[in-house]
């Protein structure tokens, strides 16, 4: 099983395409080997905040 979730929607970053994936290690490793793209040091760090901000989380939930 693989979990994916993006932080582009409820987050608010889809204009640099951060999300996150969850599985077992090896299947981890075999899926990361064929990485299209990889992500900067910037957009870790504002994914990094961003799963931080439990109150905007919840702000940005209430206002769909």
């Amino acid at each position: 099983m693989v979990v994916s979730r993006t932080l582009s929607k409820v987050y608010g970053l889809a204009g640099i395409r951060m999300g996150y994936l969850i599985a077992k290690p090896d299947l981890a490793q075999k899926l990361k080997d064929r990485v299209v793209a990889n992500t900067n040091i910037m957009a870790i760090e504002a994914g990094k905040a961003a799963l931080a901000d439990s109150d905007f989380y919840k702000f940005a939930l209430l206002k769909k």
